[in-house]
């Protein structure tokens, strides 16, 4: 019996194992899922590749929770919002604000760059063109052919658009031909590159981060009418704006957004040096839709009396005052 002691000893071993792993999967089955959207502007794959450590982190951290990222194009993360299918959204400025008015997103913190001095001045448009196409001011894409993400699409277009109007250029109407090309954006580097549109709109950084993966060459393209911002160290062809938010909906339970809240803040700076900080003001966004008569005053657009109150109250306020201190005086006189 001797020769035993070591095999029973062995399945006990293995019966504890066994005992571990299955409360390990039972706790696993008993965490909370916690669905976090993410705009997917350079792919599925990239969704899972870039926002991982944010994963990995919040499960560390509030650990009775297992999170996970699901990648969507805007059309769809706005539907998944609307339909209460996720629980916290990570995406552009520009989307942001426009779920902010629509739907209620709250934001709880504001993604540090290590492209940028702060994050309030993260976000740009870069219009990407050959190195050696005859083009050096926005203005000279006046009846050229232009690629870009989408109409809704913030760094894609929407950023680009209002510097392009300031140029004396209608990106909607002075422009040969305007292609919305959509996810992934790298699409748009590659088809100017290979000659298929003569510049691409897309966000700023990009071109610098293709260069430095190998993606590109170094000298193949370059950024149209560059800006110089202190601190940048990507060049931009537009002013800047705040950078992405991590933000809440209005059924996610308060509990759990104040605990990935806190998590995210104390969340240290990756190898990258990306890290997370308190949520940037985005009231310049608001103005950039205004300007361009978009997302919550798209209503400036259409020439409807819901419009023209909204838009000209103040004046219309002023004419019916006078207009009641003119009937006031008119009446009095009659009377005396």
């Amino acid at each position: 019996m001797f020769f035993l002691r070591p095999l029973y000893r062995f399945g006990f071993f293995l019966m504890g194992v066994a005992l571990l792993l299955q409360t390990s999967h039972a706790d696993a089955s008993n965490a909370t899922t916690v669905r976090i959207g993410v705009l997917a502007y350079k792919g599925a794959e990239a969704v899972q590749e870039d926002w991982s450590y944010v994963r990995n982190w919040l499960e560390a951290a509030i650990p009775d929770h297992r999170f996970v990222l699901l990648d969507f194009d805007q059309a769809g993360l706005t539907r998944a919002v609307q339909e209460e299918t996720i629980d916290f959204v990570i995406t552009n400025s520009g989307h942001y604000v426009a779920l902010e008015n629509s739907d209620g997103a709250s934001r709880i913190a504001t993604i540090e760059s290590p492209w940028a001095l702060s994050p309030r001045q993260s976000i740009g448009s870069a219009i990407v063109v050959r190195s050696d196409a005859r083009l050096h001011a926005l203005a000279d894409l006046a009846g050229k052919h232009v690629l870009a993400v989408g109409p809704d699409a913030f760094g894609g277009y929407q950023i680009a658009a209002r510097e392009l109007l300031e140029a004396g250029v209608d990106p909607e109407q002075d422009l040969a031909n305007l292609q919305f090309a959509g996810f992934p954006i790298q699409n748009i580097v590659y088809a100017v590159r290979a000659d298929r549109a003569d510049a691409g709109i897309v966000r700023a950084c990009l071109l610098e981060q293709m260069i430095r993966s190998g993606e590109i060459g170094a000298g193949e393209l370059r950024v149209l009418a560059p800006i110089a911002t202190k601190g940048f160290r990507c060049q931009t062809s537009s002013r800047l704006y705040p950078d992405w938010p991590f933000a809440v909906l209005r059924h996610t339970p308060a509990e759990l957004s104040k605990q990935v809240a806190i998590a995210l803040l104390r969340m240290p700076r990756t190898a990258d040096g990306y890290s997370w900080t308190v949520p940037a003001d985005y009231h310049v966004v608001d103005e950039l839709f205004r300007e361009l008569k978009i997302g919550p005053y798209a209503y400036l657009r259409q020439w409807t009396f819901e419009g023209l109150l909204r838009l000209y109250w103040g004046w219309l306020l002023l004419i019916l005052a006078l207009l009641v201190a003119w009937a006031t005086h008119t009446v009095r006189v009659e009377h005396l």
